[in-house]
């Protein structure tokens, strides 16, 4: 037993072992079975301090059938894998069954709710707080389980930026975590007995082929380009590298939503060029032979899908999406690996925020620079530099429009009073006797900016605002603020609670939740000082992860381009008595590579499950 345990008698410890903290979203769909068949991983071992589902992303539009496949392979191959070579590393927190005593363990909760320090800090305990929070528990020897039959449904981002502010945050804290976990490998495997030194290895080899895979996409589109245009190869290896190396720059120097809108570009171009590669692989089959390397593979890697979606017929219709998938190979591997890295100083979310509420001040300062903007549109227009007097014309136009509708407005007006009139005259003549007064009501042709009903009869007067007035919704707050507190709280007004027994805690328990709420709960003060420091020191950081990424895959690519060049290891395979089938040793290596990166590009991208952002 942990420290922290032997103080406790065995009833206790046995109330927290069997508690157990359903994480969710606030989206998420999902049945009482499948919370279930967690509850029975959790039952089977005592050492299982979490437990995860099958997520299913839902949604609408190319980006979420993307997803589809992309997590359907993951749970299918990776997440698997994980769970039966060793134990899964991210539990995600959009459907997650935690144990209570594993969270109450020395160096669990206790250290997960400590304040970064370091800049590395930021990427482990804020962009990832469920992949780190699975990191505690496997150093503390608890066991992380998968229940593949227990299903979950959730959100995924529908739109391009959105994803990629997703996948943003995800990306780098998965790589922090995964090396925080491999360079405390010898504890993790002296307290873990689920984690063996070979699954210390096998998480290694995802990581370098992690790290080597943009130069691996980059050699991938080179290779296409010379077997179907027949360039040459300094050429191929020129235009493949130049798109990249300018967008590499271009998220240096400029925001975040010209990233953005150059990612967009660049993706559709990557499109074509998977294209390519597949018209290549297939005239290279016809042409040369069946058994090249790179016909190998793609058939191999379909065959493979094929067979794990037969062992799971009920989602066998994922596998249409793996279209979708294999072109979206350059954007995936290559241009979002640069975008999350160069953007690794950004800490938000990136998904999911609140926007700002603005006050009554903004607004009428942003009305005012609108208006201002189609002042100037109107003066920089065509017409206007052609026909100087177009502007007057318009003017003129709506300067009628308003007369005509004010008019109308005043015709409006006039009918009302009328009948306000003559239902005042019948009261007048008829004050002994109960008199059946007509309605007035004026309701059509409302303007956008007055939606008002004005009604004469003994009905309640209503009133529609169409713009919310701040300091007046302040002031009733703060007339009603005596409802929010311990003593007489707003909510047992509600009638749903109405006529049960008010009862308030006793001292101790209040203690205790005002002593929870202030040290775990409680917002975090702004410092500027602190945030500016942060965020230089995050700058850095990404200044050196990314020159460290530019070094490792430019070499990369600068040995794969010297093998190709000299061809020192060309190896002679006889098919028959007048076929030969040449094989580059390290082109075989390379697609083997590749290969092994995306299988792991399914997993490191599904790992925290659908947030957003994100989602």
């Amino acid at each position: 037993k942990s420290v922290i345990f032997q103080s406790f008698d065995e009833e206790v410890l046995f109330r927290a072992e069997n508690t157990f903290l359903l994480a969710l979203d606030g989206d998420v769909d999902f049945t009482p079975g499948a919370v279930r068949l967690l509850l029975d991983r959790m039952r089977k071992n005592p050492r299982v301090g979490a437990a995860c589902g099958r997520i299913h992303p839902i949604g609408s539009g190319p980006m979420v059938w993307y997803q589809k496949f992309e997590y359907a392979v993951a749970h299918w191959l990776q997440k698997s894998t994980e769970h039966v070579l060793g134990c899964v590393l991210c539990s995600p927190g959009c459907f997650s069954l935690f144990r209570g005593s594993a969270l109450m363990d020395d160096n669990v909760m206790h250290k997960y709710t400590t304040k970064p320090t370091e800049p590395s800090h930021h990427l482990m305990y804020d962009q990832g707080e469920d992949r780190w929070l699975c990191t505690l528990l496997l150093q503390q020897g608890y066991r992380v389980d998968y229940a593949a039959a227990s299903d979950a449904f959730t959100y995924a981002p529908e739109g391009f930026d959105e994803y990629f502010n997703q996948r943003r945050r995800w990306t780098p804290s998965t790589i922090a975590n995964i090396l925080d976990l491999l360079q405390d490998g010898r504890n993790t495997v002296a307290s873990n007995n689920n984690i063996s030194w070979l699954y210390i290895v096998y998480q290694a080899a995802l990581m370098v082929s992690t790290i080597i895979g943009p130069a691996t996409v980059l050699m991938m589109i080179a290779g296409a380009l010379l077997t179907v245009f027949s360039i040459d190869l300094i050429t191929s290896y020129i235009i493949s590298l130049i798109p990249a190396i300018l967008f590499f720059i271009i998220c240096f120097v400029f925001n975040t939503k010209i990233q953005l809108i150059v990612a967009q570009i660049l993706s559709g171009i990557y499109v074509f060029i998977m294209m390519v590669v597949f018209v290549g692989a297939l005239i290279t089959a016809v042409t040369v032979t069946p058994y090249h390397p790179s016909v190998i593979f793609l058939s191999g890697l379909v065959l493979i899908f094929l067979i794990a979606a037969a062992f799971h017929p009920r989602e066998f219709h994922n596998l249409i999406f793996g279209v979708l998938y294999f072109l979206w190979v350059p954007s995936g591997f290559l241009v979002l690996i640069i975008y999350s890295l160069c953007n690794l100083h950004v800490v938000s979310w990136g998904t999911r925020e609140v926007p700002k509420k603005k006050t009554k001040a903004e607004l009428e300062q942003e009305e005012k620079e609108k208006k201002a903007k189609e002042e100037q549109k109107k003066k920089e227009s065509f017409w206007n530099k052609f026909f100087p007097f177009f502007n007057l014309v318009q003017d003129l136009k709506h300067t009628i429009t308003e007369k005509m509708t004010s008019d109308k407005g005043h015709d409006k007006l006039t009918e009302v009073l009328i009948k306000m009139n003559e239902n005042l005259e019948k009261i007048n003549k008829n004050r002994d006797s109960v008199v059946e007064l007509e309605d007035v009501v004026v309701d059509e042709n409302k303007s956008k900016k007055e939606k008002k009903t004005v009604r004469f009869s003994n009905k309640n007067e209503e009133k529609e605002l169409d713009e919310f007035d701040e300091e007046t919704y302040v002031k009733q707050k703060a007339d009603k603020n005596i409802m929010f507190d311990l003593v007489n709280p707003a909510w047992v007004k509600e009638e749903m609670f109405s006529g049960g027994e008010l009862m308030q805690m006793i001292p101790e328990e209040r203690d205790f939740w005002e002593g929870f709420v202030n040290t775990y709960l409680k917002p975090l003060d702004k410092n500027k000082e602190k945030e500016k420091k942060d965020t230089e020191k995050l700058m850095e950081l990404r200044n050196n992860v990314c020159g460290g990424m530019a070094l490792v895959n430019m070499l990369w690519v600068a040995i794969n381009f010297m093998f190709q060049y000299k061809k020192p290891t060309v190896i002679d395979i006889p098919l028959s008595v007048s076929t030969n089938i040449y094989i580059h040793v390290f082109n075989l290596l390379m697609c083997l590579v590749f290969c092994r990166i995306n299988l792991r590009k399914q997993w490191s991208d599904y790992s925290y499950g659908a947030r957003f952002t994100g989602c």
